[in-house]
């Protein structure tokens, strides 16, 4: 058995932390864009404000550097359905969900059921999809899971099946799926399919708002809400897309959990409001949690089937193979490439070459 001394994980676990950072800072900006903007509105600005700046980012940094299209791989046909079903599910379905249940039931109900997202997405990831799940794992997602519900559970605990709390019950499902979806098409480049969605999801949503009356804001609040957007649904879903390419649906979507205490950390700095047990216990669940995937140690032996595919990598232990004279030179580099069967150990996770049977 040989070692293998990369570690995925740390990286994947610094994108999902990053993308639960950003999507965190904007909870305070939103819950201030909504006392001008109607909730339909903002969601619709938020999804086109993603989309414009990944659009405008992209086209700069091709700009900048013309050999950056080599790095990642790019949408082929075949990830279509993959993305179609992204945007119904997750942008499309779940939001138009989420906007119409809020609407219905009290903001700290609406909280609670929000981490029912987390919950859905580590049971379809492990059930459907079949990702592995160890001690380590499953203990540090209920801490970290138990900690967003503490954090956002409010006075009483209670909520009752209605309407609204069946409407949001539903949309978890639907992000759920959704992140699952996305996982199939993580390993090409991640700024197209969120680019893709951002707008056909914007779109939809804007002729949704306008058809309930939404007023159209101010060009100042309508930019103010874009930017909130481009941060917190355009840069956030790009780090989650990527995390999910080294860890896979599951990890992520449990690393994607400390987004409540990001938010809450975030209101009690910018908008001075009170440090509360709650914020506190759920500090320390969450760093626990966090604590046991860090130290998670999934290494067995395992057999790669062989394989072609396209994404982006070096030349490491996985990637052993002969270049043609298409091919770019310079690593990280993309290009469709075969894998041949091989056997060995390593500590891994369930990333786009870690997906087989336990």
């Amino acid at each position: 058995m040989s070692s293998f001394p990369h570690r995925p994980s740390l990286k994947g676990a610094s994108l999902a932390v990053g993308a639960a950072l950003l999507f965190g800072l904007g909870v305070p900006l939103a819950k201030q864009l909504l006392s001008a903007i109607a909730a339909p509105m903002v969601s619709a600005l938020f999804y086109l404000g993603s989309a414009a700046a990944l659009c405008v980012g992209w086209i700069t940094a091709r700009t900048i550097n013309p050999k950056l299209r080599l790095k990642q791989a790019p949408l082929r046909r075949q990830h279509i359905p993959w993305l179609a079903g992204s945007i119904i599910c997750g942008g499309i379905f779940a939001q138009f969900l989420e906007i119409y249940g809020i609407s219905l039931i009290p903001a700290s109900e609406a909280s609670l059921l929000l981490n029912l997202e987390a919950v859905f997405t580590v049971t379809v990831a492990l059930v459907l999809f079949r990702e592995h799940a160890g001690r380590n794992f499953i203990a540090g997602t209920v801490l970290l899971i138990a900690g967003a519900i503490i954090l956002t559970a409010g006075p009483g605990w209670r909520f009752s099946l209605s309407l609204g709390s069946l409407c949001l019950i539903f949309a978890c499902l639907g992000w759920s799926m959704d992140n699952n979806l996305t996982r199939h098409i993580s390993h090409a480049n991640p700024v197209f399919p969120v680019m893709i969605k951002g707008l056909v999801s914007g779109l939809i949503l804007l002729g949704i708002a306008l058809s309930l009356h939404s007023k159209l804001p101010s060009t100042m609040l309508a930019l103010q809400a874009m930017a909130v957007g481009a941060m917190s649904y355009g840069l956030s879903l790009v780090l989650y897309v990527l995390a999910m390419r080294y860890l896979g649906a599951a990890r992520t979507g449990a690393y994607f959990c400390t987004a409540p205490f990001v938010g809450a950390g975030a209101s009690i700095f910018f908008l001075h409001e009170p440090v509360s047990m709650s914020f506190v216990l759920s500090a320390a669940l969450m760093a626990i949690g966090l604590f046991l995937h860090f130290t998670e140690n999934h290494d067995h032996l395992h057999v790669h089937e062989p394989i072609t595919h396209e994404h982006e990598h070096v030349h490491d232990e996985h990637h052993r193979h002969q270049h043609e004279s298409s091919d770019p030179d310079n690593e990280p580099h993309s290009h469709i490439h075969t894998h041949e069967a091989l056997e060995h150990a390593h500590p891994h996770m369930p990333d786009i070459h870690h997906r087989h049977d336990h």
